[in-house]
């Protein structure tokens, strides 16, 4: 049988050198060369079948005369068999295996148009590239062969800019700008009289951005002059707000001047992604008047600036910048709406901002809604970094109240993704801060809550340290520990290692106690 297949390949292989040497041994495109790809069909197919595999059970060999259902039934059957019993030879590169290109046929010397020749398991797309299409390959060395004289001819050129669209009507001066991106001078009294075009342009708001760096004194107040009249229009596009920001940092006796003109539009831009950014520079430049200007346009409308992810920036800024006493209007605003605020994603990051630089006098109404819902808040994926800043930034008694309730409820918040960081953080407080002195009863007392008593099964460490959340605290308690409750914690931990072992959560307390 074998012998057969063999005396058939050579056959077809004589009869494929034969047509090479044929005069009109072409084929029109399209067709399939039977003569020259069945050769290589015969090489692949005179591999020794399978182990388990008869000798009748293996594909016939494609005719002639149905060479059309070679691709479709003989070769996915035996490229089959050959992937689950010869890994190692389905591995090969097709043209070291000799298989076909069956959907375009094999030219005499070689890698069937399409078949990318592969070196080392990684496909080589430059030769391949050249097989198809030697056109390509000869106009890529053309192209490499010319790059350094283009290269040369482009330098003396101006780059183009990427967003002209050609249709824009620009001025001469702002042309040259963009003609050159920037790197060239013009005279300042063009800039000057289209000073609005230049600031709305990406490369005009460069180089005036530029110019206000070195500029005069008399030069900055000229430009202030042409610009203020649209300074609310440019403080809302993207290449305007950077030089109306400029403006506020280059030109500080002016920035009254800069708030008055953008203050018809104030709260339109608190809410805009560009003129939030203005209105943020201006609270940081602008003395005290200036920025109660600013205040007062925001008044009766903080809620829906909080809500804004442009607005609340602004107000946090607010509350950075300017005195207590002035923002008593964002205070006002959030205590009618404090558990809403407290639990949403911009409205939590406000109150952050008040119990950092506001007195706990001042927030005494917002504390005491905080304080009377620790649960609640310490449960929620936003509320819980309200009551933590609570624990940094309130009372001695404020901390207090919160360790009692998160001790009332210690398993319950300790196997809660969000509040888990909440008694974390009260064991930090107790721990670390300055307070920690003043509160070690309360220290004391939480441990004890949390280890229990040596021998008792039912202390809330045993569910805590296999727990996706509990773990880190238990992991915290074992760093700030000292003295008995860290020896009842080993304890705890010991008569429980075998449980956590197996565990692959348990398993990490195991290893942070043998480096205790």
């Amino acid at each position: 049988m074998m012998q057969s297949y063999g005396s058939q390949a050579a056959a077809a292989a004589n009869k494929a050198n034969a047509s090479k040497r044929g005069a009109g041994s072409g084929n029109s495109q399209g067709e399939i060369d039977v003569d020259l790809a069945l050769p290589h069909a015969q090489l692949a197919y005179n591999i020794p079948p399978p182990p388990g595999m008869a000798e009748e059970e293996r594909p016939a060999v494609p005719q002639y005369g149905n060479f059309s259902n070679f691709s479709e039934t003989w070769m996915q059957q035996y490229s089959y068999e050959m992937q689950r019993m010869w890994p190692w030879a389905y591995m090969m590169p097709p043209w070291a295996m000799g298989w076909p290109n069956y959907a375009s046929g094999m030219p005499p010397g070689g890698i069937a148009p399409g078949m990318q020749k592969q070196v080392s398991g990684r496909g080589d797309h430059r030769e391949a590239d050249a097989t198809v299409n030697p056109t390509k390959s000869r106009d890529r060395r053309s192209r490499k062969r010319n790059s350094k004289a283009k290269g040369k001819m482009e330098e003396s050129q101006p780059s183009p800019v990427d967003d002209d669209d050609g249709t824009t009507i620009r001025c001469a001066a702002l042309q040259e700008i963009r003609r050159h991106a920037g790197k060239c001078t013009v005279s300042f009294d063009m800039v000057r009289q289209h000073s609005i075009e230049f600031a709305e342009d990406q490369h005009g708001s460069r180089y005036l951005q530029n110019i206000l760096d070195t500029a005069s004194d008399a030069n900055k107040d000229e430009l202030l002059g042409q610009l203020l009249p649209e300074a609310p229009r440019l403080a809302s596009s993207t290449h305007g707000s950077n030089v109306i920001q400029k403006l506020f940092d280059k030109c500080p006796t002016q920035i009254n001047k800069l708030i008055l003109a953008l203050k018809p539009e104030i709260l339109k831009l608190t809410k805009e992604p560009s003129g939030c950014r203005v209105i943020q520079k201006a609270i940081e430049e602008a003395a005290t008047g200036s920025q109660q200007v600013i205040a007062d346009e925001l008044k009766g409308n903080v809620v829906t600036c909080i809500e804004s992810p442009h607005g609340n920036f602004v107000i946090q800024k607010c509350i950075e910048r300017m005195r207590p006493d002035s923002i008593t209007f964002i205070v006002e605003a959030i205590e009618t709406e404090t558990e809403r605020m407290a639990m949403h994603s911009f409205g939590c990051r406000v109150i952050q901002r008040l119990l950092e630089h506001c007195p706990p006098e001042m927030l005494a109404d917002i504390l005491t809604k905080i304080l009377s819902n620790v649960t609640k808040f310490a449960q929620d994926q936003y509320g819980n970094y309200v009551v933590q800043h609570v624990l940094d930034y309130g009372l001695l008694e404020h901390k207090r109240h919160i360790i009692r309730e998160v001790q009332k409820n210690i398993l319950v918040l300790a196997k809660h993704k969000s509040s888990s960081n909440v008694v974390e953080k009260c064991f930090e407080v107790l721990t670390t801060r300055h307070t920690a002195y003043e509160m070690e009863q309360e220290r004391t007392a939480l441990f004890e809550t949390v280890l229990g008593q040596y021998g008792d099964p039912s202390a809330p460490i045993f569910e805590m340290m296999p727990d996706q959340y509990g773990n880190y605290i238990v992991q915290k308690m074992m760093q700030w520990s000292s003295g008995p409750e860290r020896e009842l914690l080993k304890e705890q931990i010991t008569s429980a290692e075998s449980t956590l072992r197996n565990s692959p959560i348990g398993k990490h307390i195991v290893e942070q106690m043998e480096k205790m």
